[in-house]
């Protein structure tokens, strides 16, 4: 025996020497002995696969024996006939000889031999039995039994794996900490395996599933598939241990088996338990990971026994990009007797594949304020999502009954109001909700109402029927007084001569404004005044708008794409000595038009 025969292999032989008959003359002959035996796998079929042996026999005489022998080969795993073969008409010659045998693995006793593996901890004895049957002599050469621990770590890479973090978008949603997994009783139909996850919200919202659907695969073969309806409900910065009790089905392995053996005795394993959503009865997997392992395992079956495992960092195979608005616009929709729509469009880019955009909801709300004051609000949901660049449409409501209320507040902060709309959503993925990044709008609003009483040129007041000039007014200012939605009074100064040889006295002053034919006031003024020849002196006058009369004029506004036209004429008795005229007060007349543009700013 040399050098190249280790522990693994056994060398027997006979203890006693033979008796052989050369040219009819008795000699004594030692027999031969078995000092090395090399196996390994060859060609692979589903049923089978080749066993390639090398068996190397040392004779220690100086003659060949005499005569065709044979050999016998056969292997058990835990007991299980696995493989076994005969190879005939075998000659022995001086000193070494090479003898190359095949012997049948049988591939059908895999799903027999996988549950003794699992259940004695992944561990299992390969017991090798040959024998040389020496022809025309009375006794062979027969190895003792090999033995071979065959081991393998096929759960225990999950506890390799580093924590990791499920991910959507660029939001951390679960970080995935400790992971163990545990066999449970096989038998010829299941391998039963728990796989045990410490799991931690780290968002700033609930997270939670319905359940989760699990797949093992060895090779490509998925060995074990089904589902689980133990749910995880975890509130923001809450951890948890969660539990999933899955199986490999028995069978499976006789396939899985092929393809390792095919593959150079090296299986890619993952293990993957993706969540699951279950709404109106419909169960529908989600493409969100809450466990995602791979390992390579390499065995050496008919060598050392021991098997290699490595793990491999996984790849999500989903990505989710968080939808992106790019852009809102709002305008003026359907106008009603008491309210009117606010439609707002918005530009979503969505560049999720179908399995997400397919579970992807949004809830959009807008709430839209003029002066400080909420006029509208609104909250649309979107079941679904267009993907890529596509637009959705919401609609919001303002109520007609708040307009005098904000157009009090438009003049008291000297006609001048901030439109804002802001706009706010979040997007469920089902397992948690995300917050969209919407962009407010924000417009300032003018008018200047009183502006054509502001003037500082001269004008004449004249007799309706002669033309004659009786006033000269130098010049007029005009404020509004405390405006609350029910009064908008107007202080009007006017600089007012007497140009008329005699003395005058205005009375009986009569006030008619309308706006877009909407009456705002139609009164007659209690005051008067008395000038005498050549008297210059400011007058006072105060015009009450009715304000509440504006929420009847807001649907007139916006039929008219937010114009409309503000006019007053004001007409009275002009009395004295001579003179009684009832003529127009152009100074205190006119027409303002009116334009905003409270949602396009």
């Amino acid at each position: 025996m040399d050098g190249e025969i280790d522990r693994r292999h056994v060398v027997g032989g006979l203890a006693g020497a033979c008796v052989l008959l050369l040219g009819g003359v008795a000699v004594t002959a030692e027999p031969p002995r078995v000092v090395k035996i090399e196996s390994e796998f060859g060609a692979v079929r589903e049923q089978s696969a080749d066993v390639e042996t090398r068996i190397v026999v040392e004779n220690p005489n100086s003659w060949a024996l005499p005569g065709s022998h044979a050999i016998e080969y056969g292997v058990t795993l835990n007991g299980i006939p696995v493989a076994s073969g005969r190879e005939q008409g075998v000659r022995i010659g001086s000193g070494r000889t090479v003898i190359e045998t095949t012997a049948r693995f049988d591939n059908t006793a895999i799903p027999e031999w996988w549950p003794t593996h699992v259940n004695g901890g992944e561990e299992s004895r390969m017991r090798t039995r040959s024998r040389v049957e020496l022809g025309g002599l009375p006794v062979g050469v027969s190895l003792p039994a090999e033995e071979t621990d065959i081991t393998t770590d096929f759960l225990g890479s999950l506890g390799e794996m580093e924590a990791s973090t499920v991910v959507l978008g660029d939001r951390e949603i679960m970080t995935i900490g400790d992971q163990r997994a545990e066999w449970g009783d096989a038998d010829g139909r299941r391998s039963p395996v728990t796989f045990t996850t410490e799991v931690e919200n780290v968002h700033d919202r609930p997270v939670g599933i319905d359940g989760t659907d699990y797949e093992i695969r060895m090779n490509d073969v998925v060995v074990g598939s089904g589902k689980t309806d133990d749910p995880i409900a975890l509130a923001p910065g809450e951890s948890g241990e969660f539990t999933v009790d899955a199986a490999i089905d028995t069978p499976k392995m006789q396939e899985w088996w092929v393809s390792h053996l095919r593959n150079d005795q090296t299986t890619d394993l993952a293990i993957a338990v993706y969540a699951v959503s279950v709404e109106d009865g419909e169960r529908q997997r989600l493409p969100v990971a809450i466990l995602d392992q791979q390992s390579t395992f390499e065995t050496d079956m008919l060598g050392t026994g021991e098997t290699v495992v490595d793990p491999v960092e996984s790849e999500a195979d989903q990505e989710f990009a968080e939808p992106t608005v790019q852009g809102t616009e709002s305008d003026w929709g359907e106008v009603r007797d008491d309210e009117t729509d606010i439609e707002t469009a918005v530009t979503i880019r969505n560049d999720n594949d179908e399995a997400f955009s397919e579970l992807l909801s949004v809830e959009i709300t807008q709430t839209t304020s003029i002066a400080g004051l909420t006029v509208a609000s609104g909250t649309d949901d979107i079941d679904s999502l267009p993907r890529g660049v596509g637009e959705i449409d919401l609609v919001s409501t303002k109520r007609h009954a708040v307009v005098p209320e904000w157009w009090a507040a438009h003049l008291r902060n000297a006609e001048r109001s901030v439109s804002r709309t802001e706009v706010s959503g979040e997007a469920d993925v089902t397992v948690t909700s995300l917050p969209l990044d919407l962009e407010d709008r924000e417009s300032t609003v003018s008018t200047d109402l009183l502006a054509d009483f502001d003037r500082d040129t001269g004008q004449t007041v004249t007799a309706a029927g002669t033309g004659v000039a009786l006033f000269v007014v130098h010049g007029t200012t005009a404020e509004w007084v405390d405006p609350t939605p029910d009064r908008g009074p107007i202080r009007v100064r006017a600089d007012m001569e007497n140009v008329s040889p005699e003395a005058l006295t205005i009375r009986n002053i009569d006030v008619v404004a309308d706006i877009n034919g909407v009456v705002l006031t139609d009164d007659r003024l209690p005051a008067e005044y008395e000038f005498e020849p050549g008297e210059r002196r400011t007058v006072e006058l105060q015009i009450t708008l009715d304000n509440s009369k504006m929420e009847a004029w807001w649907p007139t506004h916006i039929r008219r794409d937010e114009v409309s036209e503000l006019t007053r004429e004001v007409t009275a008795t002009v009395e004295g000595d001579i003179t009684t005229e009832r003529t127009t007060l152009e100074f205190l007349s006119n027409a303002v038009e009116v334009e905003t543009n409270l949602l396009r700013g």
